[in-house]
């Protein structure tokens, strides 16, 4: 328990908005040096998609695997609207249903762009590990909160506008580019 504090009490702190102050690597290495080889094994697989393998890993880890299938799960349905076949494909029933992921879910589509609404849901995601973390400073479930932090945060920092704006254009590019067995034939005009 000794090595909780001095690791957990070194940390630095997160914040969603800010740059992330280590990588997942560096983080990695650092519980590596502290924490049970078992506790290592489930820091390793917890990660910001679901993984069937935490379904059943007890703490803080099935937990987050539960509440991030839920908002999946949510997802799905949001997007797919009507089209039950899109629901019976990716929906993964059982899990617990939280009413804070609807809610949120729904102020994120009313956002104006694919970039605001990917912010709120991870703010939403934010809150859920904040809520997670009340009374674990200094135990594995502190450090699997702090570990899918993190994650939240290089996904933020790795997003750039410049390869955003590359890739828009290039899908728009394919998009009018017709291929020659669906272009019409000059002579039948």
């Amino acid at each position: 328990m000794a090595a909780y504090y001095y690791l957990a009490s070194s940390l630095p702190m997160l914040q969603l908005e800010n740059e992330p102050p280590l990588t997942t690597e560096e983080f990695m290495s650092a519980c590596g040096n502290w924490v049970s080889k078992s506790e290592l094994a489930t820091l390793e697989r917890l990660g910001l998609v679901p993984s069937p393998e935490l379904a059943a890993a007890g703490g803080m880890a099935e937990k987050w695997n539960d509440w991030e299938t839920a908002l999946r799960d949510q997802l799905v349905r949001t997007r797919a609207g009507r089209s039950a076949d899109a629901i019976d494909k990716y929906v993964r029933e059982g899990c617990d249903w939280y009413s804070e992921i609807e809610r949120g879910i729904q102020e994120a589509f009313s956002r104006p762009n694919p970039l605001a609404r990917e912010q709120a849901i991870d703010s939403l995601r934010w809150k859920q590990l904040d809520d997670l973390e009340t009374g674990h400073q200094f135990d594995i479930d502190f450090l699997s909160i702090y570990k899918v932090k993190l994650m939240l945060m290089e996904k933020r920092a790795g997003r750039d506008a410049g390869r955003g704006r590359e890739n828009l254009e290039k899908i728009v590019d394919e998009i009018y580019q017709t291929p020659e067995e669906f272009q019409i034939p000059a002579d039948s005009e």
